[in-house]
């Protein structure tokens, strides 16, 4: 059973990946780039590294990676922490924000999600709640 749940995870995963990507392709941006401008963007449009390495599980090198191909986007921005030189946070530009709103209109009519009530999503929200967490706490272990 657990391979046939991880077998769906994957096919889900890679299907919506694909269909996102392909959605950003006029933008020049990738699923993965759009999910961290709309992390920083609802965080008050600023974030440190960490928070988005933790937040989207990635890591520092891939973080890294997509953060410094957004800023040369003029996405986001960054700027040292005042009280601590070594961390960086990163913001978001208006070109971000407006990009963001574009995202979000255009995601919400080809979500898959769409397809099952509300009862149905906060049950699968809290079910893939309890997995994040436990793989967390796996990590942490």
């Amino acid at each position: 059973m657990e391979k046939e749940i991880a077998a769906l995870f994957k096919t889900i995963s890679e299907n919506i990946q694909r269909r996102r990507d392909n959605d950003l392709k006029e933008w020049g941006l990738t699923f993965t780039q759009a999910r961290v401008l709309r992390v920083i963007y609802s965080r008050s449009g600023e974030i440190t590294q960490k928070d988005i390495e933790k937040g989207l599980m990635v890591s520092h090198a891939a973080a890294h990676g997509i953060i410094s191909r957004l800023i040369e986007k003029g996405y986001i921005g960054v700027y040292d922490k005042k009280d601590d030189k070594r961390q960086k946070v990163i913001y978001i530009t208006g070109s971000g924000a407006e990009r963001v709103a574009a995202i979000k209109d255009k995601s919400s009519l080809s979500n898959p999600i769409n397809c099952l009530t509300y009862d149905e999503k906060v049950q699968l929200k809290g079910i893939l709640t309890k997995i994040i967490d436990q793989i967390r706490k796996n990590e942490s272990e």
